[in-house]
């Protein structure tokens, strides 16, 4: 008998070499083909593949997670702040492609609306750090399932194999390997989620049995004070930084063609994502009506698809866990490797100086991803200090006013560290507070600056 994740990796190899035949040599050769797969996406193309690149493997843990151990409230409020953040992404994204429509990158635009320097070294700084943490924290929710369901391979050998696949394809065909791959698998991943859980829950009793024993077991409302803070908007701040700071995404909305309805086209993102996520959460909320033993909330999903629907159940499904790994480590490669050729290195082969940044970034990933840093450990860190980029990503697309920033860069910094070093006292802060900090001092600063050349000019 083949170990389970050799057939899923080979069925996934054989999905990315057929990819590889699809993309064009015009999108192969030049700076706007490799990147922006020359700006020709189609709006279903890019809402799946949005959806995708979105829909990081630690939400389908972490959805797990939070479903099992906190209950409706738990995935109640972590999947509004999910959902919501893709939708209204959609106006950032409409925003930036009216205002930079040749350009590659936030850091781009940021550059050019602020003409600061330093800010925009903290930007490119902060988005290849985004790319890294993308790449640890998916490797590390797919070596989690993957290594429940191996008998063979161990962590490091699963998340090594899977990396290095991704890098290869990646490699070859830049972002339109990203969208035809997207486009195949988010339409997968959907259809398994909704399937496995509304299957799941007619084999354990029908809903009201499912909904009532998880009710019972996990009572808390979706109105708890301590939900609605956190996770609520804890999450809607650290989702918030996260996605303004990845430029994968901005990536995919200069990719559209002209004339793309881009708020649409996000929106259906949001009703991918949220129909997935429903159907996960239904599989974790039947461990409660069926006779299973749940060690850690992260496996509740997969625990009750391998007992309703045995070994090929829970091969698809890991299929479903590496197509969503796959989706987000190669928009994030190729996302890193754009800012740095377009950015940073100006000079030379483009297209030759982002296939290099995808190896050194993966390489990195992959040591991060040895050491398996816990899944909300690596979201409430990371996302913590993206959530600096919110007010000045902000303000430079929705407001137009010129304002002398060069105070803001210290003070991001500054604030950062702070943030860094409170949580690594002995009593740390709580992250709602932290973060609310660290969103505030930028957003306080960009108000008084705002304000004051206001008045200004009265």
């Amino acid at each position: 008998m083949f170990d389970p994740i050799t057939i899923i990796l080979s069925i996934y190899v054989l999905i990315t070499v057929g990819v590889a035949y699809t993309v064009r040599n015009t999108d192969l050769i030049s700076k706007e083909g490799f990147m922006l797969g020359n700006r020709q996406a189609s709006e279903i193309k890019i809402a799946f593949s949005a959806a995708s690149c979105w829909a990081y493997v630690f939400a389908l843990v972490i959805n797990s997670r939070f479903t099992y151990d906190l209950g409706l409230a738990g995935f109640f409020w972590y999947s509004l702040p999910y959902v919501l953040t893709i939708i209204y992404f959609g106006f950032i994204a409409k925003s930036i492609v009216s205002k930079l429509p040749e350009g590659f990158t936030l850091s781009e635009y940021i550059s050019k609306r602020y003409q600061n320097k330093n800010l925009t070294y903290l930007y490119q700084i902060l988005q290849l750090a985004a790319a890294v943490y993308a790449i640890t924290a998916n490797l590390t929710g797919f070596g989690i399932l993957a290594e429940y369901v191996s008998t063979d391979f161990n962590y490091n050998t699963i998340i090594l194999v899977l990396g290095i696949t991704v890098l290869a394809y990646s490699l070859w065909g830049g972002i339109r390997s990203c969208h035809v791959t997207d486009f195949i698998q988010m339409p997968f991943i959907l259809i398994v989620s909704v399937t496995f859980g509304v299957i799941s829950v007619f084999k354990s009793g029908g809903f009201s049995t499912v909904i009532t024993n998880w009710l019972t077991a996990k009572p808390e409302s979706i109105l708890s004070v301590d939900k609605v803070l956190d996770p609520g908007i804890l999450l809607f701040l650290l989702f918030a930084g996260s996605i303004m700071a990845d430029n994968s995404h901005y990536q995919n909305a200069l990719s559209l063609k002209k004339g793309s309805r881009i708020v649409r086209t996000y929106f259906m993102a949001g009703i991918i994502l949220l129909l997935t996520l429903i159907g996960l959460a239904l599989l974790a909320a039947g461990a409660y009506s069926v006779p299973v033993d749940v060690t850690k909330g992260d496996l509740a999903s997969i625990i009750v698809t391998k007992y309703h629907f045995g070994e090929i159940g829970a091969i698809i499904f890991m299929l479903m866990v590496l197509f969503k790994a796959s989706s987000v480590l190669d928009s994030s490669l190729n996302g890193a490797g754009t800012i740095l050729a377009n950015d940073v290195v100006k000079k030379g082969n483009p297209v030759k100086i982002s296939r290099l940044t995808m190896i050194v970034v993966m390489t990195l990933g992959i040591i991060l991803t040895t050491m398996k840093i816990d899944l909300w450990i690596l979201i409430t860190t990371f996302g913590m200090l993206r959530v600096l980029a919110v007010a000045p990503t902000v303000y430079a697309l929705f407001i137009d006013k010129k304002i002398n920033i060069n105070g803001l860069m210290p003070i991001m910094v500054v604030t950062g560290a702070i943030g860094v070093g409170l949580t690594l006292i002995d009593n740390p802060v709580g992250k709602l507070p932290l973060n609310i900090l660290i969103l505030s001092v930028p957003l306080c600063y960009i108000t008084y600056l705002h304000f004051r050349k206001q008045n200004s000019t009265l």
